[in-house]
């Protein structure tokens, strides 16, 4: 007796549009590097950028790149940073695309998106984990119980909004995002100090991480893109863990390096003191720094992409201008600080 044939349903193959929003011309620089490094891996894939205040001289560069589409209008007003999320991703849902892919503009990208996709349905979220610093923790999904959600499950780290994947099954999560981030609630926390902002208002990561948490949206399913796997989350004096960079150099790098906080291609901070020395080193050491290095003849300056101080450029030629291994020092005194102050920070793993 013959074995009965069992159709099982082929996976679709995801090919998401990547959306790029920014309303700050200075981030031109991280935009021309995103777009370059897209087109370097991922030659195919299809990039609708919002950046209305787009100069003559980038439209023209642009021009280079036929897979780019400046979008000629500039989204709702008001256009509140980082706010524009949602509001960006489903202006091309509602255009007909499918499978939307947001990037921030402090991003490069290092290999194919495919890496991400395959064998995931079209129900499945991407999201990308948090930086190793005093936010990454979301224990017993903290950020839904501040916002009154009912709790249907909890994440392992708090989400970090860089990049964040949707298709048009999750119209509704995505709207009820904006809803939120437009909320009186969260614009007047908007308005307070970082640092005196309670944790779920924090911003619209926070949002994100706290809906996904509640019973109304725990259904969905999640693709997670690792720190130091898949992302490089450089935030702060633990971005780039020794972990990290030890993964970093037996796998090789991750699919997205992500400048948080400080932009690469601004004048590095004040150095005051120890702290603000070292603070100005580790920044001068930035992985995406390294990265961007490919991409040079894209910009009009390209000075920022060099070390600026001598420890900066001695560290950086001891490397071998090798990412994991710029800042390794550095980065072994922050992990072994961080060691001593864990069992103080809630609960945070030491990784």
């Amino acid at each position: 007796m013959r074995d009965r044939d069992v159709s099982v349903p082929a996976i679709r193959r995801r090919s998401p549009v990547v959306c790029v929003a920014e309303n700050r011309q200075w981030c031109e620089p991280g935009i021309r590097v995103l777009i370059a490094s897209l087109a370097a891996h991922n030659s195919g894939v299809r990039v609708e950028l919002f950046f209305p205040v787009a100069s003559d001289a980038f439209v023209k560069w642009l021009g280079a790149y036929p897979n780019v589409r400046l979008n000629a209008h500039t989204l709702q007003e008001p256009w509140r940073a980082w706010n524009i999320k949602p509001r960006a991703m489903l202006a091309l849902l509602a255009a007909g695309h499918d499978d939307v892919l947001w990037l921030d503009t402090d991003i490069i990208v290092t290999s194919d998106l495919s890496r991400i996709y395959d064998g995931q349905p079209m129900d499945a979220i991407v999201v990308a984990e948090e930086a190793m610093c005093e936010h990454h923790y979301d224990g017993d999904a903290m950020r839904a119980r501040g916002w009154g959600l009912e709790v249907g499950r909890s994440l392992p780290f708090q989400l970090n909004g860089g990049v964040v994947g949707f298709t048009n099954r999750h119209v509704d999560l995505i709207r009820r995002w904006e809803t939120v981030l437009n909320s009186d609630e969260y614009l007047e926390a908007q308005k307070l100090p970082w640092d005196q902002r309670p944790r779920h208002f924090m911003a619209d990561q926070e949002v994100l991480t706290a809906l996904l948490c509640s019973t109304e949206y725990s259904h969905f399913r999640l693709r997670y893109l690792r720190r130091g796997h898949e992302v490089i989350q450089y935030f702060g004096p633990t971005g780039y863990t020794v972990l990290e960079r030890w993964i970093n150099l037996r796998r090789g790098m991750p699919i997205f390096v992500h400048s948080v906080g400080h932009k690469a291609w601004l004048p590095l901070p004040d150095g005051r003191g120890l702290r603000g020395g070292l603070r100005r080193l580790y920044q001068d050491l930035s992985p995406y720094r390294v990265a961007a290095r490919a991409y040079r003849d894209e910009l009009d300056d390209s000075e920022w992409l060099e070390p600026s101080t001598a420890a900066g450029r001695v560290l950086t030629g001891v490397a071998g201008g090798h990412a994991p291994l710029v800042g390794l020092p550095i980065a072994l005194v922050n992990d072994a600080i961080r060691y001593v102050k864990w069992p103080h920070t809630g609960g945070e793993p030491r990784r």
